[in-house]
């Protein structure tokens, strides 16, 4: 019988091991999270005091060196970055996807932001807060 120690420590020795034979970083799921190699802000704002703003206003700040995607179909420029209608118009897929839509828009904007994801392979969670 394993006890809830030892099956954790097999579980990690295990763990180990599939990591090994895929030369995948431990961290990589959560590398994709803290440091992407792309971002699309959803809902993208030239006014840097707005929820769509404020991402992309601190990542130029801080000095990320990321490839920025602000999505927002009436604008062709923000904050001195191309614009785009939509995830379908990018180039390539992000590796993050921010939705920064106020409301019930989230909800539809998370819809519409996770089919060009889903169709190309990559899946993501999506989180959203309303402004108050």
């Amino acid at each position: 019988m394993v006890t809830g120690g030892e099956g954790l420590r097999r579980h990690h020795r295990l763990s180990a091991k599939a990591m090994e034979k895929t030369n995948a970083s431990p961290n990589a799921s959560l590398d994709a999270a803290i440091a992407p190699k792309s971002v699309a802000i959803i809902g993208a704002s030239q006014n840097p005091n707005k929820i769509g703003g404020r991402p992309i206003t601190h990542m130029l700040h801080y000095g990320y060196r990321g490839t920025i995607y602000p999505i927002n179909p009436g604008r062709d420029e923000i904050q001195s970055l191309k614009s785009y209608l939509s995830l379908a118009a990018l180039p390539s897929v992000p590796k993050l996807a921010i939705i920064a839509v106020a409301g019930e828009g989230a909800v539809a904007a998370t819809a519409r932001s996770a089919r060009p994801l889903l169709r190309r392979g990559r899946k993501h969670i999506f989180g959203t807060a309303t402004a108050g």
